[in-house]
């Protein structure tokens, strides 16, 4: 009873838990995350980062990481930036959508944490 109750509280937020995989509303649309996805827009939202700072962060391979990336700048959660430096380097940045959606992500973690 109390998980069933938890899950409807998380629905209400608009998150919705399932094995390893979360439901989100996304501009009207239900997008499904990852956990190591729902890690990158947590970590992008404190300030903008390279991929490099990226991936020693989460400390996965590159391969999974770009695939994610792109997961996530199609969805429009966040914005891919050339820095036109010698060399030129790529920074990622949170979108609105994207912060909005990291607001309720930690909203709901800190609730089930209180639960």
């Amino acid at each position: 009873m109390r998980l069933r109750l938890l899950n409807i509280i998380i629905i209400k937020i608009g998150i919705m838990l399932s094995n390893k995989v979360y439901i989100i509303e996304v501009k009207g649309k239900r997008v499904r995350l990852t956990k190591r996805q729902l890690n990158i827009i947590c970590r992008i939202m404190k300030w903008p980062m390279s991929f490099n700072a990226i991936k020693e962060i989460i400390d996965v391979n590159p391969t999974p990481l770009v695939r994610d990336l792109k997961f996530l700048e199609k969805e429009g959660i966040l914005k891919k930036y050339t820095i036109s430096d010698n060399p030129k380097r790529v920074e990622y940045r949170i979108t609105k959508e994207g912060e909005q959606l990291a607001t309720k992500i930690l909203r709901t973690m800190i609730f089930k944490k209180m639960i």
